[in-house]
């Protein structure tokens, strides 16, 4: 952060502290070619499981916000299970 005292809540430019600047100036990795990436991306897991205090498996989803929505109600629903949905159509 800066030297001033206060926290400005604005869209933008936001201040970081030089730590986050240096990790995110680092060259990325490219996860289909690197090996250092699998490495990186289980260690990644592996503290995800601790903060959420879970010995079970632990997943990382890119995509859109629907692709979590979407995850998350499959796995509430059994194959098979009839769920009951509301049609939104558009009337002309």
């Amino acid at each position: 952060m800066d030297d001033r005292d206060e926290l400005l809540m604005t869209p933008g430019p936001t201040a970081l502290p030089p730590d986050v600047r240096e990790a995110t100036s680092q060259p990325m990795t490219n996860p289909d070619v690197e090996a250092q990436f699998t490495e990186y991306y289980q260690s990644l897991l592996d503290e995800l499981a601790t903060v959420y205090g879970t010995d079970d498996d632990v997943l990382v989803l890119a995509g859109e916000g629907m692709l979590g929505l979407e995850t998350s109600v499959a796995s509430l629903i059994d194959p098979g299970e009839e769920v009951p949905t509301r049609a939104s159509t558009r009337q002309t």
